[in-house]
């Protein structure tokens, strides 16, 4: 299994270089379906890899049948519009499917998970010295979007990549050593960005932390007031820092930086728009599934998205939130059956793992993400806390109690 492990971090080394257009497989891609080859075909010739993966696919399987209706659905489609896009997005989601199953192999080996989490920050650390070097690229001469072919797909590359090693050093209880320094490269990097729906996870994230982190030293006076320190550190140190900043950069520009001005835009369609204007759930397309609302019943496919003329936005817009998207599109049955596969991986998680995961809710109900493997790796890898993969918990070569 040790090659299989080492296509896996290979494909983490490379999954944020997008060589080809976006959709396309690309070299980290191919990676991971090579592990995935290697490791399927090991369970075929090894009894013990067998039935482990045996149990894997098993704590999986909700999983499964839910990507087993979207190819159902879409082929549906398929026949009825004559239009073969449809099968692309039931691809995408088998692939992450295939994504789940092989990492979750690894999930109680601690050192898997660690060399993870070391693989994130690197790749953190590249996209900020790229970004100051000043050869990452930009969407629109203003938005920032370093090696992707699209700002968003980065916003969500960094932010899902913090949660995913924040998630990963609970759960082998590590010291969190260089947080706020991974935290202040994370916010650099998504504010560069400029998107809006990624802040707002951020924010979440950093909110019910701090939130969480008071609750916890409620009763310890010390701890209090190391709270109140920092407190008081960034009211008179962060605050005017970061004012200084903003002044700078509308100096220099003559204009705000591009994520509060999209903010502003943002703040501006939440309010009630005239019949010129659009409101922010037309924004996002949110007004497809209150002016088609039957497809929620029998799923209207990943496709054909010419078929909402009602939309505010006209044609060929898709929903921009993920859990929504995935109602509309595959109907109440199999988003109920996806949504069982959530609450078994996170019913029994750490409170500061479940923080990780609100942060993501709230950034999936502004963007499509459902297409992106580290998503479902995200929820995936939270059951290793019900597990018992977690803190003391994890030894190299012992095996834990399995659910």
């Amino acid at each position: 299994m040790r090659y299989v492990k080492i296509l896996l971090f290979l494909y983490l080394l490379l999954k944020p270089y997008y060589l080809f257009s976006s959709g396309a497989l690309q070299l980290g891609d191919i990676l991971l379906l090579l592990a995935a080859s290697l490791i399927f075909a090991a369970s075929v010739l090894n009894k013990r890899v067998r039935k482990d993966m045996q149990e894997v696919i098993n704590s999986n399987g909700l999983l499964a049948v839910f990507v087993a209706c979207t190819f159902i659905i879409n082929g549906l489609y398929v026949l009825y519009l004559s239009d073969t896009k449809f099968m692309l997005s039931s691809l995408y989601l088998l692939f992450n499917l295939i994504a789940v199953v092989v990492f979750s192999y690894f999930f109680r080996d601690r050192n898997f998970l660690e060399n993870i989490s070391k693989i994130l920050k690197f790749n953190l650390l590249v996209q900020l010295a790229l970004l100051v070097l000043g050869v990452g690229k930009y969407y629109a001469t203003e938005r920032y979007m370093g090696t992707f072919n699209d700002p968003n797909q980065f916003g969500f590359y960094i932010l899902v990549s913090f949660l995913f090693m924040y998630v990963l050093d609970v759960l082998v209880a590590k010291k969190k050593k260089f947080f706020i320094v991974y935290s202040v490269i994370a916010m650099i990097l998504i504010v560069q960005s400029g998107s809006t729906g990624i802040l707002l996870g951020a924010l979440t994230f950093f909110c019910f932390s701090l939130a969480y982190y008071l609750y916890k030293a409620r009763s310890a006076y010390s701890k209090i007031r190391k709270v109140m320190l920092l407190l008081i550190v960034g009211i008179f140190f962060l605050l005017p820092a970061g004012v200084a900043t903003y002044s700078a950069l509308v100096v220099q520009t003559g204009e705000q930086p591009v994520v509060l001005r999209r903010l502003d835009d943002k703040v501006s369609e939440s309010e009630p728009q005239d019949s010129a204007g659009q409101s922010l759930l037309e924004d996002r397309g949110y007004d497809i599934i209150y002016n088609y609302p039957g497809y929620i019943f029998f799923g209207a496919g990943e496709g054909g998205y010419d078929r909402y003329p009602q939309s505010a936005k006209g044609y060929e817009v898709e929903i921009h939130a993920t859990l929504p998207a995935l109602l509309f599109y595959y109907g109440i049955i199999p988003f109920v059956i996806l949504l069982r596969w959530i609450h078994a991986k996170i019913r029994r998680v750490d409170p500061r793992i479940l923080i990780a995961l609100i942060a993501l809710l709230a950034e999936s109900l502004t963007l499509v993400n459902h297409r992106q493997s580290l998503l479902w790796l995200i929820i995936a890898v939270s059951s290793a806390y019900a597990m018992g993969v977690y803190g003391k918990n994890i030894h190299k070569g012992r095996r834990v109690k399995k659910i």
